[in-house]
């Protein structure tokens, strides 16, 4: 939402999914992306770091670090897909949930 200017938008869609590298494994895809300023590309391989921000005072950095601990222990996975072209920018997050949590949570 910080980074989606007035006038732009966020979608979230959700639906049944089997997951991209294991098919056999059913689960849901949630899916959140907007149209706002795009993360650079030297943002990007930091993005699922602890204590990583852009945000200055205004953030700790731990949000993504902790959202994709929980889903990796869950099972499922997170891919971030971003552009920063002009008129063409936006992010998108992935998120793959499995029906059936594995037994090691």
């Amino acid at each position: 939402m910080d980074a989606t200017r007035t006038g732009g938008t966020i979608s979230i869609r959700v639906r049944k999914a089997a997951n991209g590298s294991k098919p056999a494994v059913d689960g849901v895809r949630i899916t959140i992306a907007d149209t706002g300023v795009g993360i650079p590309a030297k943002n990007k391989v930091r993005l699922f770091e602890p204590f990583f921000t852009t945000k200055g005072e205004q953030g700790i950095g731990l949000g993504l670090w902790v959202a994709y601990g929980i889903i990796n222990r869950l099972g499922g996975s997170i891919r971030m897909y971003s552009s920063v072209r002009k008129g063409k920018s936006g992010t998108c997050f992935s998120i793959f949930l499995p029906t059936r949590i594995p037994n090691k949570v």
